[in-house]
This record gives structure tokens, C-alpha cells and sequence, in this order.
């Protein structure tokens, strides 16, 4: 990320979680995932659309085993990672979670995110994820490689 794509995104989500009057800022909106746990690392990674109403942001160490989006959440695969997505409409937010589509131990589903200007495209990194899948769509039910890596898009 260039540092000045960095400075756009920390002053646009300094708009949606602070506000400011005159010459002091205020708390707008404190985030947590809405089933956090200890050490899931909630905000590893963030990503903001361009008009500032959806923002991805990632747990790299979220326990869940759950798959694709708004799956079954538990606390039986570890550190597999997940996206909590947050799109604001006025006054109102709503959360949307996010797991890999064959969520594995130590994925760390959610190490890099990135969402396209009009919030609508989400890309998802898992660093670690070990299919050897191969191309679009390939085959990821087996575990066989350590640490090969994949993209998701949503």
C-alpha cells in the first residue's frame, strides 16, 4: 500500500469512527467482532471503500470453524482467521462475518484484505492456508502443503 493510499484511509476511517467539532475530535463508534474472543487479533487488517460506508476488517486468529459468510460460529478451529465486514447506511451499521470456504487450523484467514472502492468486491488473504490447489476454483479439500497460501474473492 502506498503511503498516501495509507493517509486517505486512516483520514477516512478517523470520519466514520470519530467526528469533529471545532478543533476537538469525539468517539463515534467503538468496533469489536460480535463474538470476540481472546486473542483473535481483531484488526490485523483493514480495508475501507472509497465513499467510506463499508469497512473489512480482519482477525487473523479467530477460532471458528465456520465456512463462508455468516457460518456457524464456534471456537473449534484455531487461529483460522476470519472478516468481520461493516457497512453503515446513515446512523445504522451492520456486521457481516466472513471464514474461508475450507477454513483450516493456522490459515490466518484475514492476514490481508482489500475492498474495492464501491465496497461491493472483497479480496481476502490466507497466508497460510495449505491446499495445494491449483488456479481458480481448484480443488482445496486436502491439507497437504504447509503454508502455500490463497486468495479468496467475495
Amino acid at each position: 500500500m502506498k503511503c498516501r493510499d495509507r493517509a486517505n484511509i486512516i483520514a477516512l476511517l478517523l470520519d466514520i469512527l470519530f467526528s469533529r467539532g471545532g478543533t476537538a475530535w469525539a468517539q463515534q463508534v467503538y468496533l469489536k467482532a460480535g463474538n470476540t474472543d481472546d486473542g483473535d487479533q481483531f484488526g490485523t487488517a483493514l480495508s475501507l471503500s472509497e465513499d467510506g460506508n463499508a469497512l473489512a476488517v480482519g482477525a487473523i486468529d479467530e477460532d471458528s470453524s465456520a465456512i463462508g459468510i455468516e457460518g456457524i460460529i464456534n471456537n473449534s478451529t484455531n487461529d483460522s482467521g476470519a472478516v468481520y465486514v461493516y457497512t453503515r447506511n446513515g446512523v445504522n451499521i451492520q456486521q457481516t462475518h466472513i471464514e474461508a470456504s475450507n477454513t483450516g487450523v493456522n490459515d490466518q484467514f484475514g492476514v490481508a484484505i482489500s475492498l474495492s472502492g464501491d465496497g461491493k468486491t472483497l479480496a481476502v488473504g490466507a497466508a497460510y492456508e495449505d491446499s495445494n490447489a491449483i488456479g481458480l476454483n481448484g480443488d482445496s479439500s486436502g491439507n497437504p502443503l504447509g503454508a502455500a497460501g490463497a486468495v479468496y474473492l467475495y
